[in-house]
């Protein structure tokens, strides 16, 4: 049994020896010179989002990837000003002998209309294709880039419907309160069963009695 054991332990250790260099490198798999070409990449990759050259942005993806995105990056950089932008932490690795991915964080700051919005941390990646002329994004997260606009408007959404919503409470507690008064002034039978229903009911009770019994009676003189 212990022979046994022992065989299965230095296949299993053999086992890792192997698989954990390949692992390696599917996860990094990078030399330093290559390193070099993908810094290279992402720098210009910043200082075309910096510079909000889209045109130059279009150029350097796929026609695939240019024809999926390249239209709205477009739009969105025409829509607002980007005051700051950077990418840091970069990381590479391999995925195949043509294809290498960049993950990255990045921080900007843009201004759109009269807002101001800023956003730092977050990811972006692009999967890079090595073609025998140039380098090009084949993938990318970068639209995400831009999304604090949008995030923007759906917080400004936000706020309004908040607003809106408040605005509906205000005037249901109001006509709740004028029914209640209303109740107590009128010469009605069951007076208080009214009351207590319009008071534990809220607005419910107070538009049943606005329906179904106040014009039945009149105020008391």
């Amino acid at each position: 049994m212990k022979k046994i054991c022992k065989a299965f332990g230095g296949i299993l250790s053999l086992g890792l020896l192997l698989i954990l260099p390949m692992l390696t490198y599917a996860r990094s798999g990078v030399s330093a010179e290559y390193q070099g070409y993908l810094d290279e990449f992402t720098i210009i990759v910043e200082e075309a989002i910096l510079d909000q050259d889209s045109g130059y942005l279009v150029d350097i993806m796929s026609p695939a990837l240019a024809d999926d995105i390249g239209t709205q990056l477009q739009k969105q950089l025409e829509d607002i000003e980007i005051l700051e932008f950077q990418i840091y932490d970069a990381e590479y690795s391999q995925i195949d002998a043509m294809h290498y991915r960049i993950d990255t964080r990045y921080s900007i700051k843009a201004h759109s209309g009269e807002r101001t919005w800023s956003t730092s941390g977050l990811s972006l990646y692009m999967i890079i294709e090595d073609t025998p002329e140039y380098l090009y994004i084949a993938d990318t997260n970068l639209l995400n880039v831009f999304d604090g606009l949008s995030m923007g408007d759906f917080s400004g959404a936000v706020v309004g419907v908040f607003f809106a919503i408040v605005a509906v409470g205000l005037l249901f507690m109001a006509f709740w309160i004028w029914m209640l008064v209303d109740v107590l002034k009128r010469d009605i039978p069951d007076k208080t069963l009214w009351v207590v229903l319009i008071v534990f009911t809220n607005w419910i009770g107070a538009f049943i009695y606005f329906f179904v019994v106040r014009k039945k009676y009149s105020m008391k003189k």
